[in-house]
């Protein structure tokens, strides 16, 4: 997974909050997003910028949350709950995902 933000990783909090609004009214990642699709089309990536999308075909009931000032990119099918199906096998009863934005999904934290 590659995460892209258009502003920068080191923005300082007043920056990010500044580009919230700004990214709303103007589409920022969204653009960056269709730019990269219309560039390579046959890429195979899978975008997120923090809507929620509907169940992926190959994959079953996903949904996407995101931050405030970046994307992620990666491979189909291989988004941040892809280790979920490595570690269920060695009995993990709890698992914990740490970023700016979560929420309740599917009766867990994604």
């Amino acid at each position: 997974m590659v995460n892209v933000s258009p502003i920068g990783r080191n923005a300082s909090t007043e920056e990010r909050n500044a580009f919230v609004p700004y990214d709303a009214e103007h589409k920022i990642r969204e653009k960056f997003i269709q730019e990269i699709k219309k560039r390579f089309p046959d890429i195979g990536l899978t975008f997120s910028i923090g809507q929620p999308h509907a169940p992926l075909p190959s994959y079953g009931p996903v949904l996407i949350v995101g931050g405030q000032i970046s994307f992620d990119c990666f491979p189909t099918g291989w988004d941040k709950t892809y280790c979920l199906r490595h570690v269920e096998k060695e009995g993990y009863t709890k698992i914990h995902f740490f970023g700016d934005k979560t929420f309740q999904v599917f009766k867990t934290f994604a």
